[in-house]
């Protein structure tokens, strides 16, 4: 009777079914363990990805903190500071006294015994402090002054841009003025852009009489800081103005005078734009 049991259909169909499962198991089950790993991998590799990002963002947050600091605070500031101390100057006030005068009266401002106190100046102090080029200028924009004989008398040529940031300095303010290739005539003008700290000097009852600019070469401190602000081995620091202009060194200039992207013995700073390619 039992024997009989054993074979009704019902039962073969239990057991069939039941033989089934291990393979179920085996299509179904890992599948989806493997789906189910994948998701919780990917979801980890995210978390470590943006995890990533998030400290690159703060690593760079921290560089571009720091260089502001130290342009803005350090080296600008030190500049205008030496540069409003120089033309505090008795000496470079009574010479300025002078060289006005003698260009309300037309005289020849070269000739002027207070250029001899300019240059005496420039050359015992201001060359030691790197200077390489200073220029008086008064309210009608004539040089009183320069470090290059040739540009006193000279009206100075300067772009619509720079004429306002000089007029700043004229109302008391203190520039920094970048002289570029658009004052194509300006005695200023150099091969390169160049910079010159600017501040107004004031006579005895603090009004201001004249400008008193000085050239200065950032580019060694530029390239310095942005050195020091490098983010590990391939991190690269580059510092540009709000044209674009690139004011620091690449460390890949050979390369770019392999490509003829600049001369040989040319930098690139100064010679390459920082622009968004898209």
């Amino acid at each position: 009777m039992s024997r009989f049991n054993l074979l009704r259909p019902d039962v073969v169909l239990f057991r069939y079914i039941h033989s089934l499962v291990p393979a179920c198991i085996k299509v179904f089950c890992v599948p989806v363990i493997f789906l189910l790993m994948t998701g919780i991998t990917l979801y980890e590799l995210q978390n470590v990805e943006q995890g990533i990002r998030n400290q690159s963002v703060k690593n760079l947050k921290t560089a571009l903190d720091a260089t502001y600091d130290v342009v803005v605070n350090n080296w600008s500031k030190n500049a205008f500071k030496n540069t409003s101390s120089w033309a505090a100057d008795k000496i470079i006030i009574e010479s300025t006294q002078e060289l006005l005068v003698a260009s309300e009266n037309q005289n020849n401002l070269a000739e002027q015994p207070a250029q001899k106190d300019f240059q005496n100046f420039f050359l015992n102090d201001l060359q030691h402090h790197q200077i390489t080029d200073f220029k008086l200028i008064a309210k009608n924009l004539i040089i009183l002054a320069s470090a290059d004989p040739k540009d006193i008398g000279q009206s100075s040529v300067l772009s619509e841009e720079n004429k306002k940031h000089l007029n700043g300095v004229f109302s008391g303010e203190k520039q920094l003025i970048k002289i570029e290739d658009e004052d194509s005539e300006s005695s200023f003008q150099q091969r390169k852009p160049t910079f010159f700290v600017t501040v107004p000097v004031k006579d005895e009852n603090d009004d201001v009489i004249a400008a008193f600019s000085l050239q200065v070469s950032p580019l060694k401190q530029f390239n310095y800081i942005a050195y020091a602000e490098r983010i590990g081995q391939s991190g690269e620091v580059y510092l540009f103005d709000k044209s674009g202009l690139l004011v620091s060194e690449s460390r890949f200039t050979d390369q770019l005078r392999v490509l003829g992207l600049i001369e040989q013995g040319e930098m690139s700073a100064f010679n390459f734009i920082v622009a968004d390619p898209g």
